[in-house]
């Protein structure tokens, strides 16, 4: 790459910043790119002379909102003065739409007297295909304008989206645009020499994008700094479009956050050297780094370099003001949520076992300490430990996330959301003993958790689908004793005269009318698991007299709810898996349906796609499957004499819908 080449590639970094609109000279003398020497000596001279008498007119698009004084003029004159400076300036303002002819222009005359409405329009029906000039001028033009109105508190934010991203389209339309090299070529040739290489239009069209790209990262940063990471991911996502390679567009990041990550360093070396408390100095690192670890974390992927070695500088000294705060038997709850912060940090396989440790070490010795001097009895350690654990929870770790640590929203949300994650797992602990009181304390404990928590909302969702779950198992729960047996239906399972069987071990279930001849009519019941299996007639569980009308429905319910649902999903499971399911005469395999079709010359066997399958269920309870490119199926499903024939239909959907 030659000298000259070099040269060019620093002066046009050196010329946009901070982007490449605010101090371009054009803008500042109000002069067309293309205006002759003498006009631009005229102008410049008479724009001094009136900034010296303290009246400099500012009256043309996009002039200096800070007006003009001698300095800025005659910086801009001297810019001017350099023909490579001119070239790369002229290439970030309007163009005649004939450049690089210095014809008269309509566009360029109504700027100068700030009709930018009239330039817009003359632009818009002058763009490509007819005019890559007048594409150019829209894109700095829409630029330019996005970048002013990012300082401007009555823009709304959608707009001001809109308008970055319509500018950033334009670039890219112009930097494809078939003319545009051949325009600046044209332009370059006749001044090309020692200063100007004639590479210098592939440079602009190939550089270019970069420094758009640099200038959006710099209001990434701004804005990240001033806690608006929507805005600051707007500006990262539109450098990605202009510098999709994933290389360059990473050195354009690694730069940007080159002063955050300098602030991580410098405040861990100095806290660390403070000789304070090791308690102290784990919150003051924290509330130190945190924020700009979150700066780092909107506009870098978690992945990158420089994120990983600021995360790891802020570990490692965090974990060992935690240990040593152990080490002089501070209390340990006290320093669980700084582990439970850094769990969230990238880190090396080493430091993060590191890190995972500590923390079940602290969290059980937390526990430790909470508990009473007089313990229950052993099997009541449990129920006492997540209590305990709750409490600690809800009431030190999450207040202490804002109050002690003061995390900024991002990292508030992830510390949240794991604390939620370890609710959950007492909760389903709780769930697991099957005690009616262990249930109520588990959908209380989500609630509470619920309103105190402040999580992502994913978490926030699943929190809400398992008590809304909750309160269904509520609502559906049969406890029931008629004058000849007892019969209970939860979420552990069913029972009957104390018989109870897990939803988990069934392996067959049948609800609806008995038509047998022993039935009569009579609403049934039944169940089974590989050992045992059970039947019961709902009228064996109402009174002779007063009989509910509404409990067979209620029955159906919560056993769809209760047995149903999960040994659908064990059976499909099973299916998918390769296996073979017969009810009936219907035979479940991982392809379809398989049914005995019977013909006048004998029978059949019928594959039914799962998708093409439907299902009508009779008043009696009897089951028949039909398909549309099939009319010779075999009579409905007897489920008097059939096991599983109530989840047929049920079976059939969830294949359907999950192949």
């Amino acid at each position: 790459m030659s000298e000259t080449h070099d040269n060019a590639s620093r002066a046009l970094r050196l010329l946009t910043k901070p982007d490449p609109y605010r101090a371009n000279p054009f803008r500042i003398l109000g002069l067309s790119p293309l205006a002759p020497p003498r006009e631009t000596a005229r102008r410049i001279e008479t724009l001094r002379i009136a900034a010296e008498l303290g009246h400099a007119p500012c009256d043309w698009a996009f002039a200096p909102a800070e007006g003009l004084d001698p300095e800025s003029i005659r910086s801009a004159a001297q810019t001017l003065r350099d023909p490579l400076a001119r070239l790369i300036c002229e290439f970030f303002w309007f163009w005649p739409l004939a450049y690089p002819e210095p014809e008269t222009d309509e566009a360029l005359n109504a700027l100068a007297v700030a009709d930018t409405a009239t330039a817009v329009v003359a632009w818009t029906q002058a763009a490509p295909p007819q005019s890559a000039a007048a594409l150019h001028n829209l894109a700095v033009y829409q630029h330019r304008l996005s970048l002013e109105w990012e300082d401007d508190a009555d823009v709304a934010p959608e707009t001001l989206a809109e308008l970055r991203a319509s500018a950033v389209d334009f670039w890219l339309r112009t930097f494809a645009a078939p003319g545009l090299h051949d325009l600046l070529a044209a332009r370059v040739a006749p001044l090309a020499g020692p200063q100007i290489p004639p590479s210098l239009p592939a440079t602009l069209i190939a550089e270019a994008p970069s420094l758009l790209a640099r200038a959006h990262l710099r209001l990434a940063l701004r804005h990240s700094e001033a806690d608006r990471p929507a805005d600051a991911a707007d500006h990262v996502r539109l450098a990605h479009l202009l510098v999709p390679a994933a290389e360059p567009l990473a050195e354009l990041l690694a730069e940007t956050v080159e002063p955050v990550a300098h602030r991580i360093q410098a405040a861990v070396q100095g806290i660390t050297a403070a000789g304070t408390p090791p308690l102290e100095t784990a919150t003051a690192l924290i509330r130190a780094c945190a924020p700009d670890l979150a700066r780092l974390h909107v506009l870098l992927d978690r992945s990158a370099p420089a994120f990983r070695t600021a995360a790891r500088a802020l570990s490692l000294a965090v974990l060992d003001a935690a240990v040593a705060h152990q080490r002089e038997g501070g209390p340990e709850h006290l320093v669980l949520l700084h582990l439970l912060y850094l769990l969230d940090q990238p880190a090396s396989p080493e430091l993060a076992t590191r890190i995972s440790s500590a923390f079940d070490i602290f969290q059980a010795n937390a526990l430790l300490a909470a508990r009473p001097a007089e313990l229950p009895a052993a099997e009541a350690l449990p129920a006492l430990d997540r209590h305990l654990a709750l409490d600690l929870i809800l009431d030190t770790l999450a207040p202490a996330a804002s109050h002690v640590l003061a995390l900024p929203a991002l990292a508030r949300h992830a510390c949240h959301d794991r604390l939620a994650a370890w609710v959950e797992a007492l909760a389903q602990a709780a769930l697991a003993t099957g005690a009616p009181a262990e249930r109520e304390w588990a959908a209380a404990a989500l609630a509470r958790a619920r309103d105190a928590l402040s999580p992502g909302a994913a978490t926030l969702a699943r929190l809400d689908a398992t008590l809304a779950r909750l309160a269904l198992d509520r609502s559906l729960a049969l406890d029931l004793e008629g004058p000849a047996n007892t019969f209970m239906i939860d979420a552990t399972g069913v029972a009957l005269d104390g018989n109870r069987c897990a939803a988990t071990a069934l392996t067959a279930l049948r609800h609806g009318a008995d038509h047998s001849a022993t039935g009569a009519g009579r609403h049934l019941l039944a169940w089974s698991t590989t050992d045992q299996a059970d039947a019961l007639y709902l009228d064996q569980i109402q009174p002779a007299e007063g009989a509910d009308p509404a409990l067979p429905a209620r029955v159906l319910a919560a056993v769809d709810h209760f047995l149903a649902a999960p040994l659908v999903e064990r059976l499909a499971s099973a299916i998918r898996a390769g296996g073979r399911m017969e009810i009936g005469p219907f035979a479940f395999t991982a392809e379809g349906i398989e049914v005995e079709s019977h013909r006048l010359l004998g029978r059949k066997t019928i594959l039914i796609s799962y998708a093409e399958a439907k299902v009508h269920t009779g008043a009696d309870g009897s089951v028949l499957i039909v398909a549309p490119s099939h009319t010779s199926l075999p009579p409905s499903l007897d489920p008097a004499v059939v096991w599983n024939a109530v989840l047929i239909p049920r079976l059939v959907a969830r294949l359907a819908s999950h192949p």
